[in-house]
């Protein structure tokens, strides 16, 4: 993905329609590396400072926040000026907190002896009390002029808004600072004035006058501070805004792998100065390097930012300079590239998947990312055992690691076992044993082809292990929920002759994790009980309760079981759910009837039903009717599905029988994906279901055939005309599912293709619908036709075109 191109299109997107970006452009508390599965350690990397540049494909940077507050460092600098006892806190409020009018004030006490007004705090400030002693204007007058031209110059790399300059402000001040650097004595107070004027040309984008200050007022001076480096970024700043983007990459690249500040800046910076999946651009900029610490340290900065495969640079850099400080940080993104890339889709496969999702891709095994990747796995390790076998690096250790790591990842078990073993653990430092331990966990999970129950138990040692560093270190939460969600569950569900109890009390562990965990889960959400409520069969849960329930499991099992989110309440409720979907009205009583009331209080939004399931509807509507005098329960409506089947077998006559098979049809037609009270065989409803849902696990959901069914039986059964007109209405309205929804009604109602398309359903759905032509034919004169007609758009136009 090429970075600038799409923060461009972050920022347009932004600018026309979102308050927010989803993934990449937005910032987030959520851990914007925990789209895709790893179980490598991110902060093995010890280099200091190196987290904004984790590896992460979802963001530019994983985070954004500079690693050394840059104002604390030049404000600090103030302090050896002073000689002064003052802390960094105390230099900071003085430089940078404290108003120009109190500056200016202490000021003119010290030159005109005015009165010192200012606050209590800045008065007792060490640096204050310099400034007294020592009468010293000069310094004082500078950080006057350098609060005056700050807002000028301020702004955030990251801000969605255009920063607004008056150039014409700035230039007076440019002006005023080439009279104060040549009235100044002092050589550092000269350097802050150079500083401030090449600032204020860079920012008024004077590019060649920011040159030109920078080697006539910079150069010259051989003061340590901060501030030179300062100035060879704004100068490279100015060489890539001027075309000569090669030589700004070369600076940036030398003040990156040189200062740990400003690192964000010079690295969003050098990345604007190059192309980096242009290899031309790559050996052009390498070119103009001196040393081969330089050639690294640029290699190093192309591959920092890249979602592509970088073994070739990696190989480069560790022979250029072996002490690299960011060969560690690029080889851990690689092994997390790898993960992204191949790890993840992978563990779909290996249960039989044809296409896996990689972020929010669906890709198949043809991918080109996924081969590449997995194709690279093996010559990554190579290169790792390498670099720990020569020991020109002061951690051997993570390299051998990162091998074994990616060796399991790449089904090489041998080779991941015997790698392992040569890592001395005793004397490894903790998050590095660590590691090792959680690596160790994944290749015997991942070397076994089943799970038994011998195996089970000597699993749970290691799985304790991981709950006890889980609840101390988040990155290894994320590892346990991963464990279950991702592998065991994976595990289960591959296994021949599928354990699908198992598979789902894994996701139950994963859930409870997520929901008693502190911190904020990114791109996760919770997926067992979602399971067995929308995708579960009555028998599938039975099995799960009876293991549940069993008085005969081991260990493992029993930790599954009492590590689940899901409670017996909730097993019992989606069972008799069900069973209620799949109209088993015995097995709902028998599981529903354990679910305590107090059950469904707590949980009103998905078991509360506000509708009478036996209401007479005309119209199809899922909000409360005047016809809703009734309220059931899940349990009461089964008891009375149940009851009436019993009574239509033994009813007195056919009056009455009639009037029993029209109840059951609205019961069976108000479960119904279009009656009142879906919510009896449902957990969750959607207006695209229809169109775009899974109706191959109950095709009556959508389609009615019960229920039209029984509207029928009732019609055949009765003798009354009336009665029979409302029971041949309703059957007719079960047909019309067959049809769906309206062609064409996302489209404007006056537009020429809508009612093109509105006619032609209709008349396809008058020539079908032979109901409505045996209503109109036989009971035009009843009661109950003429209030559907009043009632109903498609019997009206229906009886229309019969009369002409």
């Amino acid at each position: 993905m090429n970075w600038k191109i799409f923060l461009a299109a972050c920022i347009s997107f932004f600018a026309i329609l979102l308050p927010y970006n989803i993934i990449g452009c937005g910032g987030s508390d959520a851990d914007p590396y925990d789209y895709f599965v790893s179980f490598f350690d991110k902060k093995l990397d010890t280099e200091p400072h190196s987290k904004p540049f984790y590896y992460t494909n979802y963001k530019f940077l994983y985070d954004d926040e500079e690693p050394v507050n840059l104002a604390e460092l030049t404000s600090a600098e103030w302090i050896n000026y002073t000689n002064s006892k003052a802390s960094k806190a105390d230099a900071y409020n003085f430089v940078c907190k404290y108003p120009v009018k109190d500056i200016t004030n202490l000021y003119n006490h010290i030159e005109k002896n005015q009165p010192l007004t200012i606050a209590d705090s800045l008065k007792s400030n060490p640096l204050t009390e310099y400034f007294i002693a020592s009468k010293d204007l000069e310094a004082l007058g500078y950080l006057i002029y350098a609060k005056k031209l700050e807002p000028h110059v301020t702004g955030s790399w990251n801000s969605w808004e255009p920063i607004q300059r008056d150039s014409i402000v700035m230039g007076r001040l440019i002006k005023n600072g080439q009279q104060l650097y040549t009235a100044a004595k002092k050589s550092s107070i000269k350097l802050r004035y150079a500083y401030q004027v090449v600032r204020l040309a860079h920012y008024s984008r004077r590019y060649q006058d920011c040159l030109n200050f920078y080697e006539t007022l910079v150069k010259p001076f051989k003061d340590q501070s901060v501030l030179q480096e300062l100035c060879v970024s704004l100068q490279a700043g100015a060489l890539q805004h001027l075309g000569k983007r090669e030589e700004a990459a070369y600076e940036f690249s030398k003040l990156f792998n040189r200062d740990n500040y400003n690192r964000i800046s010079n690295y969003m910076s050098f990345d604007w100065s190059v192309d980096r999946f242009d290899e031309n651009n790559r050996k052009r900029c390498l070119q103009l390097c001196k040393t081969d610490k330089e050639r690294a340290g640029m290699l190093a900065l192309f591959a920092l930012g890249s979602n592509q495969p970088e073994l070739e640079a990696l190989q480069k850099i560790y022979d250029f300079d072996p002490e690299s400080r960011l060969l560690a940080t690029l080889t851990i993104r690689e092994i997390h590239k790898i993960e992204d890339y191949y790890f993840t889709p992978s563990l779909a496969f290996q249960v039989g998947d044809t296409t896996a999702v990689r972020g929010y891709e669906e890709i198949s095994k043809n991918d080109p990312a996924y081969l590449r990747y997995r194709n690279e796995a093996t010559a990554f390790v190579t290169l790792c055992e390498r670099i720990a076998g020569e020991k020109k690096t002061t951690n051997g250790d993570l390299y051998l690691l990162v091998a074994a790591h990616t060796s399991m990842i790449a089904r090489d078990f041998k080779r991941s076992g015997s790698i392992l073993k040569s890592i001395n653990v005793k004397k490894a430092k903790p998050e590095l044993a660590d590691q090792v331990q959680m690596t160790n966990i994944l290749l015997t999970i991942n070397a076994k082809d089943s799970i038994d129950g011998k195996f089970e138990e000597q699993l749970l040692p290691s799985v304790k292990w991981l709950i006890g560093k889980a609840k101390k270190d988040a990155e290894y939460e994320k590892f346990y929920r991963r464990l279950f969600v991702d592998v065991l569950a994976s595990k289960y569900k591959a296994m021949k002759g599928a354990d699908h109890v198992k598979y789902l009390l894994c996701l139950g562990v994963a859930d409870k994790i997520v929901n008693e965990s502190k911190n904020e889960w990114w791109g996760y959400s919770p997926s067992a009980v979602f399971l067995l409520r929308e995708r579960s069969s009555a028998s599938e849960i039975t099995k799960l309760i009876k293991l549940v329930e069993s008085s005969k499991l081991n260990v493992f099992e029993k930790f599954l079981v009492s590590t689940s989110a899901f409670t017996k309440n909730d097993l019992n409720d989606i069972a008799g759910t069900a069973s209620l979907r799949e109209y088993d009205f015995d097995g709902a009583e028998k599981w529903l009837s354990k679910v305590p009331d107090s059950y469904y209080e707590a949980e009103p939004f998905t078991t509360y039903l506000s509708a009478n399931p036996f209401a007479d509807l005309i119209l199809d509507t899922h909000q409360p009717t005047e016809a809703d005098t009734v309220q059931y329960t899940r349990l009461s409506f089964s008891k009375k599905m149940k009851k009436l089947k019993i009574e239509a077998e033994t009813a007195a006559n056919t009056t009455a029988r009639a009037k029993i098979y029209y109840e059951l049809a609205k019961g069976y037609y108000h479960m119904s994906y279009w009656g009142n009270s879906w919510l009896l065989g449902r957990y969750s409803w959607s207006g695209s279901e229809y169109e775009y849902g899974d109706k191959s696990r109950n095709q009556d959901y959508f389609n009615v055939d019960t229920a039209k069914a029984y509207y029928l039986k009732a019609y055949n059964t009765s003798a009354d005309n009336n009665f029979k007109a409302r029971a041949l209405f309703m059957a007719a309205k079960c047909d019309q599912k067959l049809f769906g929804n309206l062609p064409g009604q996302n489209n404007d109602p006056s537009s020429l293709d809508y009612q093109r398309d509105l006619t032609a359903w209709l008349t396809k759905f008058d020539k079908r619908n032979n109901y409505f032509s045996t209503l109109g034919k036989t009971y035009r004169t009843t009661a109950f036709f003429k209030e559907a007609q009043r009632t109903c758009i498609y019997l009206d136009d229906f009886v229309k075109k019969m009369k002409k």
